[in-house]
């Protein structure tokens, strides 16, 4: 058995293909043309049916990743807002930029690579409780009055608006009231904050 050939191997690389939004470069360099010749309404139904091409590609929206097609038709989109408002120089700039996304190839991705691990040395797991969570931070609302009218003895007089913030009490205040108490009768419980 002869021995095995010496040779050298390439790491796999991903497969670049064409870009199947190619479909709507037609529509687009023809929408160019008719905005650098001002004829929007030339423009508007070229950049429609580059849309339309877009989408039936399997362009999506911008999401959560940019893709080439995601980036044509946000530019289509773009473009198609600058035409309906006659702006010729935004217009072919996005036009441009969605020639340029549709024309970029598309990387397929690339294969995940599976090696087998050694296995993992046996540990054992001692659970410890968990340190309680800090105590909640007070919350310490301060506000300023704004300016108001208050009756004087004979009179109303303008009170300015407060300059210097003061803490707001969040609890809510139960109003005094007489509360029986068994052996000793009615008595008087002033104001107070609940809790």
């Amino acid at each position: 058995m002869p021995p095995p050939r010496l040779g050298t191997s390439l790491p796999m690389m991903p497969a670049i293909s064409a870009s199947n939004y190619a479909t709507a470069l037609p529509p687009l360099e023809a929408a160019e043309t008719a905005v650098a010749g001002r004829r929007y309404r030339q423009a508007a139904d070229a950049l429609e049916a580059a849309e339309t091409r877009l989408l039936n590609a399997g362009a999506q929206p911008i999401g959560g990743t940019v893709t080439p097609g995601g980036q044509a038709l946000a530019q289509v989109r773009l473009a198609r807002d600058a035409v309906r408002r006659h702006d010729r120089q935004t217009g072919l700039t996005a036009i441009s930029m969605a020639i340029g996304a549709a024309q970029e190839p598309i990387q397929q991705p690339a294969l995940p690579v599976v090696a087998e691990a050694p296995p993992a040395p046996s540990t054992v797991v001692i659970a410890t409780a968990a340190p309680p969570p800090p105590p909640p931070v007070p919350v310490i609302t301060k506000a300023l009055l704004p300016g108001h009218w208050q009756e004087g003895s004979w009179q109303y007089h303008w009170v300015p608006p407060e300059t210097a913030l003061r803490p707001v009490e969040t609890r809510s205040v139960e109003q005094g009231q007489f509360v029986f108490k068994t052996g000793i009768g009615w008595v008087w419980e002033p104001s107070h904050y609940v809790n």
